[in-house]
């Protein structure tokens, strides 16, 4: 599971969100929309457009955007592993993108939270919507929510809106944020 890479910051880079392949059901590649002008310069929409895993699906939103799904077996796998990695998770697309389901985001996160040991890093360009999932209600019992150093425990430390970037959490789940203006709801 987990795919080597050779990304300094990260040992490894798991995308559980993925394309189906129309033809077999399969593995079909990997899809997102950009959203913003640090989506200009996407290493992931480059790749695609290669056709290195799969159809060369435009990284546009389209009448015709492929159909996703989740892979559950990566989730699963988070929990089993006992050597700690840092876990760059869904480098190839945005788990806050609007076209993810809430349920989704949802057992990514909880799957997350299942692997004490690991630690994951979740980029987005869709800080809001991370923010929002954060509000909706998904935050699990207080007993092993994530939570900052310091301020209330209820709820994420922000900072104009923002999850602080390199918050320290327990259970090893750490939160990075991208940290330029904030643009447009994507």
């Amino acid at each position: 599971m987990g795919d080597k890479t050779g990304i300094r910051w990260t040992d490894t880079t798991e995308n559980p969100i993925r394309v189906r392949n129309p033809e077999t059901g399969k593995f079909g590649g990997f899809w997102c929309v950009k959203c913003s002008p640090g989506c200009t310069h996407c290493y992931a929409a480059r790749e695609v457009a290669r056709g290195r895993w799969g159809r060369p699906y435009p990284y546009i939103d389209s009448p015709n955007r492929p159909e996703l799904y989740l892979e559950q077996s990566i989730l699963d796998g988070w929990a089993r592993k006992t050597k700690p990695k840092r876990r760059f998770v869904s480098s190839m697309t945005d788990i806050f993108a609007p076209f993810v389901p809430d349920e989704w985001q949802y057992a990514i996160l909880d799957a997350q939270l299942r692997a004490p040991r690991q630690t994951f890093l979740n980029l987005t360009k869709r800080a809001l919507e991370m923010l929002a999932t954060f509000s909706s209600g998904w935050l699990p019992a207080p007993s092993t929510r994530p939570r900052p150093i310091s301020g209330p425990a209820s709820a994420p430390k922000t900072r104009n809106g923002l999850i602080n970037a390199g918050e320290r959490c327990d259970n090893s789940l750490k939160w990075a944020t991208w940290s330029g203006s904030v643009p447009n709801r994507c």
